[in-house]
């Protein structure tokens, strides 16, 4: 596969699941290879920054606006500052 029909794939796959897919999704629903993302991209962090993604998980950074907008719907949910054992 090239360059632009893995970010293609990964791009469809991302947006029809509402969420990044992740590499092993990517390898057991799909004829890319770990080998492929190796070649093209060196990394699938890589990849995801060219399709205009951001990996989840671990070993991502979480964006301070993003850890802030979750801490503000648990707040919403519990009608009050939560513990952390809330949130």
């Amino acid at each position: 596969m090239s360059r632009d029909e893995i970010i293609a794939v990964i791009q469809k796959l991302s947006k029809k699941r509402g969420r990044t897919i992740q590499l092993t999704e990517l390898v057991k629903t799909t004829k890319i290879s770990r080998l492929a993302i190796r070649k093209h991209f060196g990394n699938y962090a890589e990849t995801l920054r060219a399709c205009g993604l951001e990996g989840q998980g671990y070993g991502y950074r979480l964006r301070v606006e993003d850890l802030f907008l979750d801490w503000a719907k648990v707040v919403r949910k519990l009608g009050r500052i939560p513990t952390v054992a809330d949130f």
